[in-house]
């Protein structure tokens, strides 16, 4: 095995570990769902506000234009995720799987998504559903 290739697999394994064991201790993966069907993922501490999951989104996006961030149940409710100080992503979370209205979006042995759609300001009924 040539150096790059060592140097390749290290980095691989450096990450699949941080992937594996930090973000998967500390963090949860969201899918972001814009309106028009894009999906990325972003990462935010389990015990960090809503109010810092909405600056997560708008700095991810490049924009100020967040209107909202919301959820669709498996029985195609919507529900707001509030902009709040007091409480944390992982009491939201916790709140909403208790009620039946989040599950992962990925079958196991997949990690563990949540989706969270994202009102930019060009969502139209139609398009979340």
């Amino acid at each position: 095995m040539s150096t790059e290739e060592q140097t390749i697999e290290k980095f691989n394994n450096n990450l699949n570990n941080y992937i594996n064991n930090y973000v998967r201790n500390n963090m949860y993966i969201i899918e972001l769902t814009k309106c028009c069907g894009y999906q990325t993922f972003i990462t935010i501490y389990k015990d960090e506000s809503l109010t810092d999951l909405y600056k997560r989104v708008s700095f991810h996006f490049e924009t100020n234009e967040i209107k909202s961030l919301f959820i669709i149940t498996p029985r195609n409710e919507k529900i707001m995720v509030p902009i709040s100080d007091i409480m944390t992503f992982r009491q939201f979370l916790m709140s909403q799987i208790n009620d039946s209205n989040m599950v992962p979006i990925y079958p196991l042995p997949a990690h563990i998504v949540y989706r969270i759609y994202v009102d930019d300001g060009h969502c139209h009924e139609h398009n979340h559903h």
